[in-house]
C-alpha cells in the first residue's frame, strides 16, 4: 500500500522527521521525493 505524506516537521543530517504518520514500521524502505523531482531512498528507525 503506497502512502503520501507531506508533514516534514525537521531534517537534521541524515535524519528525516515526518509528523502524523501512521502504521510505518521499523526497518520499512521509503522513498523521498525532493523538491527539484529527484528520489532519494530511506528506511524507518
Amino acid at each position: 500500500m503506497l502512502k503520501e505524506y507531506r508533514t516534514v516537521g525537521s531534517i537534521s543530517g541524515p535524519l528525516l522527521l515526518v509528523e502524523s504518520v501512521t502504521e510505518a514500521k521499523f526497518g520499512h524502505i521509503v522513498e523521498i521525493e525532493l523538491p527539484d523531482g529527484s528520489i532519494r531512498r530511506g528506511q524507518i528507525l
